[in-house]
């Protein structure tokens, strides 16, 4: 009898709002079964939503009561209040519903952490509680025209303070993970240009001193030590490397290719080569970077089908310098989100920085960058 009786009073004080209890529930099971977000942020964003309709509703029965006291019933009762109230409200939420589409970005979880998220929700579900239980006593006018108008006031800056608070901290976390971002993307950098750095010195070291390797062996065979000589070939084989795939001017270009390409063979890639422009405009470690990571890119889809191929293109057509990488891949695996691909690459930071790299690159030398996506995975890169 006690929860009957508790039920009943609050169903009798809420009224109305109460029952938007069930939409918000609704919602956010539908967000949350149909996007990959966190129930929990869902449930903030629709109440979020909520807030600012009901805080709407409450301007339009201060504006209804307004014509009610200094106009009288006539206008009231013609009903002529309440539709315009009702049209009002879903034209904020349209016009909300647009500002978050366009503003996604803003809002990736990333960019508020879980105990501030638990904070501002608490925060959001308080002030919900509030308005709603402000907009039940309105509706059975049991307050004052005075105080009506002093809690619209305060109540709207208070959602305005709360709102603002919110954006600026989505902010300041994005910039700090920004720039958690940008110094992972320079060490990132830094070890991707040594690694090449230190091997091509290698290599280069010891292809100066092949006189000398030359003249050991011949005085192993000399001695009839063909097994030493065979093992000291092959240790020089291995890591010196006998595939060339290209022959151009700019020796590190030679090396990016020829040191990410060499693999192939044990994958049995297919590729097709050709380079007429040394892109002489970019500095060594940028090109390192930016081909060395779209060949990683390559190289990764190419490995999950059986059809393995890879075509890289560097040419320059009147002023327009441009690099072509076309590639076989499984389209099961990428996923379109917020206008991108995405690989689905278990390594997923260091595949958001080399992503983050190669537009970077791009865009420091006022280049263009175009995914095209039918048999082939094509990228188009244009100078």
């Amino acid at each position: 009898m006690g929860i009957l009786t508790l039920t009943s009073f609050y169903l009798d004080t809420l009224n109305y709002p109460f029952l938007m209890v069930v939409p918000i529930l609704i919602l956010a099971a539908f967000c949350r079964l149909n996007y990959k977000e966190h129930f929990c942020i869902s449930l903030f964003y629709i109440i979020f939503i909520f807030t600012i309709l009901s805080i709407v509703d409450m301007f339009i029965l201060f504006i209804k009561n307004f014509f009610m006291s200094y106009l009288g019933n006539k206008i009231y009762q013609s009903y002529f209040i309440h539709p315009i109230g009702l049209i009002i409200n879903k034209v904020i939420l349209i016009f909300i519903y647009y500002l978050f589409i366009k503003k996604r970005k803003l809002f990736d979880n990333f960019t508020i952490k879980d105990k501030q998220m638990l904070m501002f929700s608490l925060t959001e579900i308080v002030m919900y509680a509030m308005i709603t239980l402000f907009l039940s006593f309105v509706v059975k006018e049991n307050i004052s025209f005075m105080i009506f108008l002093c809690l619209i006031l305060m109540l709207t800056m208070i959602f305005l303070l709360f709102s603002y608070q919110y954006i600026l901290l989505i902010k300041a976390n994005k910039k700090v993970f920004e720039e958690e971002m940008k110094r992972a993307s320079q060490e990132f950098n830094k070890s991707y240009y040594e690694d090449f750095q230190k091997n091509y010195d290698m290599n280069k070291a010891l292809s100066h001193d092949l006189k000398n390797h030359i003249t050991l062996i011949y005085t192993m065979l000399e001695e009839n030590q063909v097994k030493e000589a065979m093992d000291y070939i092959q240790g020089i084989y291995h890591k010196i490397g006998t595939f060339k795939a290209v022959k151009t001017e700019r020796e590190i270009l030679n090396y990016i290719i020829d040191s990410k390409l060499f693999n192939t063979k044990e994958l049995n890639i297919r590729y097709v080569i050709d380079i007429n422009n040394n892109l002489d405009f970019m500095d060594d470690v940028d090109l390192c970077i930016l081909l060395g990571n779209l060949l990683d890119n390559c190289i990764e889809a190419v490995e999950k089908v059986n059809n393995r191929f890879i075509e890289l293109i560097i040419d320059k057509n009147n002023d327009v310098v441009f690099i072509n990488l076309r590639n076989t891949f499984d389209l099961n695996s990428l996923k379109y989100e917020n206008g991108e691909y995405i690989s689905s690459k278990t390594d997923g930071k260091n595949h958001g920085i080399g992503m983050k790299n190669i537009e970077n690159i791009i865009n420091k030398y006022n280049g263009n960058i175009v995914i095209d996506i039918n048999e082939y995975f094509n990228t188009y890169i244009y100078f």
